[in-house]
């Protein structure tokens, strides 16, 4: 129920802003029962902003790229479709999006096992309690992944013990079937919760990330 930009998200960006990028991080509302949709709603408002004072922030283009962790990954997911994400709130579609140990199957997400009073919570903090299965269903990125979704980066460690590795595997079997371009790094060690990879086996990848972007 917090938002860790001072672990993942501030050490990710001096990465890409030393490849040559502008980068935002977005503090979006977290926290309480049923929080979705003010997540998406606020990175709508963000990249609205963003748009509107292109000048001020020296923009060459208004292409951009959405990259998240664990919780905010699901974010990331869910705005490249078209259900719940881009389209819906009129918004471009992005270049490409950088989903980091995302959650992206709520059936997964579901079948975990309850373990006091933490993980077990994540779909009532998202849907609420008492939510229904069509409404969990609308969230479900396998179940409303289309062919317009963005191309990925996606990075992931096989020893998470917080979000299942087969999360990122499921992501980028639904992007090979539709032709997508994606890449997806697997390290072995690593946990939950590396951003930027450093002392990880996937380090180094924010700058891999961005090389798959430059060729799209």
């Amino acid at each position: 129920m917090g938002v860790c930009s001072v672990i993942e998200a501030f050490p990710t960006v001096a990465h890409f802003n030393k490849l040559g990028y502008h980068c935002f991080v977005l503090n979006y509302r977290v926290g309480g029962l049923g929080v979705f949709p003010k997540p998406m709603e606020d990175l709508a408002a963000a990249y609205r902003f963003i748009c509107n004072h292109r000048q001020e922030f020296q923009l060459e283009t208004l292409e951009y790229v959405v990259c998240g962790f664990s919780a905010g990954a699901n974010l990331t997911s869910l705005w490249g479709t078209e259900r719940q994400g881009y389209r819906k709130y009129g918004v471009v579609k992005p270049k490409a999006l950088f989903p980091i140990y995302p959650v992206v199957s709520l059936e997964i997400e579901k079948k975990k096992p309850i373990q006091g009073n933490g993980q077990e919570d994540f779909l009532a903090i998202m849907l609420g309690e008492g939510y229904t299965e069509e409404v969990l269903d609308s969230y479900d990125i396998p179940k409303i992944f289309t062919a317009e979704y963005p191309p990925c980066y996606i990075v992931h460690c096989a020893d998470d013990s917080d979000v299942p590795v087969e999360n990122s595997r499921i992501l980028k079997k639904l992007l090979d079937d539709a032709k997508i371009p994606a890449k997806i790094e697997i390290g072995v060690k690593g946990e939950h919760g590396f951003g930027d990879g450093g002392g990880s086996d996937v380090e180094g990848w924010p700058e891999r990330a961005i090389a798959f972007l430059e060729t799209l």
